[in-house]
């Protein structure tokens, strides 16, 4: 039995085999279509032939007997299955090819179209083209996918061939015949896949060919279209005739558009209206315990909100897509000016404003489709509900479906005529590119200019933000108004401040230096009046200038929050000299030219500003004193009430020198001093015994008003030196004595010094 079975196997796989080692040679570089079609049926019928001569329950057992997997028999099974679809299909395709080189030689025979002769040919033939071209777009995407599916195909029969050639040569060198019959099987299946992989490689060569066929007519009947309208002068948007029509044709859709908004609106209305009537309804169901019928009107105050939601979803869409028509009418009002007066600045604006509206306009595309889907899938789920047998359950549920069937129908419009619209841009872009291509240089460089010249105008006057005021009349009514705040206003704002900081300086200081000629007023009073005068003219001239430009004052309230959070943290030192500023102004007890000591300095004061005062040393510097120290210092004022005061200085003379006169000399010293003030009268007297020195003390007064007391105490004391010098008096110079204590007596040497 088992010998029975093994010769059978045998017989059927070398049949198999036989059938499979034919390999199928590709047609002529150039055949015929005949040649064609007979070498695909003759593939076709080879491939049927493995397929049937296949046997899954054999194939399976003698798998298994070879020691493979028996499940491989499929692996057998698919592979010839897809060789006889894969030529099959091919088959079909090149049933299409050669349809289709017979339409192209036909178009290519026959006569061009007509030209249009009126508005509505022109936009047929305007919205042919348009779909000739998003066919042409598609076909193009079609023949790149073909071509990728050729690739891969490609590659695929490349791997089946080495593994082809690799699995024949194992094969070959197998000598054991009960091995031998395992590696026929591993070849007959190597070679039906490697026939799998050439038919799908030549399914997807053939469907490329088809593919360029494709766009070969539809290219072809493109080119006859444009050519026709352009024979018309129909194929640009720089046409007089168009543009008036465009025009004409957007007033019917706007008034036809608001008519519908209107009628939509009544809708909504008397929806709304019964689904306020259902709200009490419900509410007094429940209340009075009728839960069904509370129930029962809820739902039909449900169905009605449904209808209620498109209905505002139509007016919603109308009033969008008029919008989107008011900008179309404006670009069309452009073309018409510039084909009245071609300009480059007519040609830019039309370009800017189409890549505008195509920006605006190109998502409605998407959204439109995904809103005519989703509303269709409602429309059909509605449709398919059971009708209530309540009357006016029935009612609100034809609402409802009316409602939808409006929504289907203005999306299925719009969806088209978004299409045209798009196209319609882009060739006005590209247009208006072409002419401006065309310009010479002069009107380019013209154009550059002007479009400088509007984006600076643009960043001038665009808004940064924009402020709210509340006025209220003598009847208590209240008026909202709102003013925006340009980049421009601000910057004029800022140079009209510079000029106005400017002036009020100059007119403050004119007339305090004349009021101050004329009246001699105090300087410290006359500064103080300035920085009034000059802080009141600034304050008017940046509210004048606030007023004029048209900026209220509210437009700096955002700035409370920060100059706030500046004063309590960074700006809390300038404050606080800015107040101590004003306190020293209105005390007076520091005013300029005083001299005063604070913080180890010693000068007249110069100035007293709004943030320090400076002070002029003795050594000519200038020092800059925060004015919170002249207040939270010890200030030494010597000219605060009067300009006497009174110095003095010690002089040491020697032990010995006759005291009465020591005092009488010292004081005629101090008496020659010229800036030496005889009332009161100088006084020296005898201070005390010095550890090596009588010490002698001499006080003064001078006026500080034009008087260094630097210079009088150096004349002061060179006067003394001179005089002790004449009466043979001896000023006492420090020394001191050094005491050595030792234990012992110091050993004293001499040691001779040996000369050389």
């Amino acid at each position: 039995m088992k010998r029975s079975l093994l010769l059978v196997c045998s017989l059927l796989y070398g049949a198999l085999l036989a059938v499979a080692d034919t390999v199928p040679a590709e047609p002529s570089p150039t055949p015929s279509a005949a040649e064609k079609k007979d070498w695909l049926a003759d593939q076709l019928e080879s491939a049927r032939q493995r397929e049937s001569a296949l046997n899954e329950r054999n194939l399976s057992e003698a798998l298994q007997k070879n020691g493979l997997p028996a499940d491989q028999a499929s692996d057998f099974l698919a592979a010839a299955n897809e060789a006889v679809r894969n030529y099959q299909t091919a088959s079909d395709t090149l049933t299409s090819i050669q349809n289709n080189e017979r339409a192209l030689q036909a178009l290519q025979t026959e006569p061009p179209p007509k030209a249009p002769t009126n508005d509505q040919e022109s936009d047929a033939m305007r919205e042919k083209i348009n779909t000739l071209r998003q066919q042409i777009q598609t076909e193009e995407t079609q023949v790149q996918l073909d071509q990728s599916v050729l690739a891969r195909s490609q590659t695929r029969l490349d791997s089946a061939e080495q593994d082809l050639r690799r699995i024949q040569q194992e094969a070959d060198a197998v000598t054991d015949p009960a091995q031998k019959q395992r590696s026929v099987l591993q070849v007959q299946l190597a070679q039906l896949r490697r026939e799998a992989a050439a038919s799908a490689a030549f399914l997807a060569d053939w469907r490329v060919t088809l593919d360029q066929i494709d766009r070969s007519i539809v290219s072809l009947n493109l080119a006859r279209t444009e050519k026709a309208l352009a024979a018309a002068g129909q194929d640009t948007v720089f046409n007089r005739q168009r543009a008036e029509s465009a025009l004409a044709r957007i007033d019917q859709i706007q008034n036809s558009t608001r008519d519908r908004i209107e009628a939509t609106r009544r809708i909504a209305a008397g929806l709304n209206d019964t689904i306020t009537n259902l709200g009490k309804q419900v509410e007094e169901a429940k209340k009075a315990g009728r839960e069904k019928e509370a129930i029962a009107l809820a739902a039909r105050q449900t169905i009605v909100t449904d209808a209620a939601s498109v209905a505002n979803k139509i007016i919603q869409t109308e009033e969008g897509i008029l919008t989107e028509w008011t900008k179309i009418q404006a670009i069309w009002k452009l073309t018409l000016a510039a084909i009245e007066k071609p300009e480059s600045a007519s040609y830019e604006s039309i370009k800017t404003q189409s890549a505008q509206a195509l920006s605006d306009i190109e998502p409605w595309r998407e959204q439109l489709r995904r809103s005519l889907q989703d509303t269709q899938r409602r429309l059909e789920e509605a449709q398919a509900e059971t009708p209530a047998r309540d009357a006016e359950l029935r009612k609100h549920q034809e609402a409802r479906l009316d409602a939808l069937r409006k929504r289907v129908t203005q999306l299925s419009e719009l969806v088209p005529t978004v299409d045209s619209v798009i196209a319609l841009q882009q060739q006005m872009i590209s247009e208006s590119r072409e002419r401006l291509a065309s310009q010479s240089i002069a009107e380019k460089a013209a154009l550059s200019a002007e479009n400088l010249g509007n984006l600076i105008k643009d960043g001038w006057n665009k808004e940064l933000f924009v402020t709210t005021d509340k006025i209220t009349d003598s009847s208590g009514n209240v008026t909202t108004r709102q003013h925006a705040v340009s980049l421009g206003k601000l910057l004029s704002a800022l140079v009209w401040l510079i000029l106005a900081f400017a002036l009020s300086k100059v007119v403050s200081r004119t007339v305090c230096n004349r009021i101050q000629t004329r009246f001699s007023l105090d300087p410290v009073r006359v500064s103080a009046l300035e920085k009034a005068l000059f802080t009141a003219i600034l304050a008017v001239a940046i509210l004048t200038i606030l007023n004029w430009l048209n900026i209220p004052l509210t437009a700096f309230a955002f700035m409370g929050g920060a100059l706030a959070i500046g004063i309590g943290f960074g700006a809390q030192t300038l404050v606080n000299n800015f107040i101590s500023g004003l306190i020293l102004l209105a005390e007076r007890r520091i005013k300029v030219g005083d001299t005063i000591e604070v913080d180890g300095h010693t000068g007249s004061v110069l100035n007293l500003g709004t943030r320090c005062s400076r002070i002029l040393k003795g050594n000519g510097a200038e020092v800059l004193v925060p004015n919170s120290y002249l207040l939270e210092k010890n200030v030494v004022n010597w000219t605060l009430t009067h300009y006497r005061h009174s110095f003095d200085f010690a002089v040491g003379l020697s032990y010995g020198t006759d005291i009465t006169k020591a005092v009488a000399l010292l004081r005629q010293a101090v008496e020659a001093e010229p800036k030496v003030l005889k009332t009161p009268a100088p006084v020296v007297f005898f201070e005390e015994f010095g550890s090596q020195a009588l010490i002698f003390r001499m006080s003064y007064w001078v006026d500080l008003r034009g008087t260094d007391n630097r210079v009088v105490g150096s004349n002061i004391r060179t006067r003394i030196a001179q005089l002790c010098q004449e009466q043979d008096i001896q000023i006492s110079a420090p020394n001191q004595d050094l005491r050595l204590h030792t234990p012992d007596a110091i050993r004293v040497q001499m040691i001779p010094h040996d000369s050389e």
